[in-house]
């Protein structure tokens, strides 16, 4: 990930995917490289930070619901996160 603000494409605020795990919970979510996650949980992300931090309080395990945006359109999504 990085943030969105510093990609010139992304149009929105938020936490840009640079690439996804093939088999991880953003890909069995059907989250793709190019997408910008702007809300984890109904909280804004405001950046690459932002998810990772809201991400880790949560364990392994845990259903979580993400919105992104992908070429305009914004996506809600519930992603299973893995255990590390």
């Amino acid at each position: 990930m990085t943030d969105a603000s510093s990609v010139a494409s992304a149009t929105v605020t938020g936490a840009y995917i640079d690439s996804v795990t093939p088999g991880g919970a953003a890909d069995r979510a059907g989250i793709r490289a190019g997408d910008v996650v702007t809300r984890f949980n109904g909280l804004p992300v405001t950046n690459r930070i932002d998810l990772t931090a809201q991400v880790r309080v949560l364990p392994g395990g845990t259903t979580a619901t993400v919105t992104y945006v992908r070429s305009g359109n914004t996506y809600t999504v519930e992603v299973a996160l893995g255990n590390l």
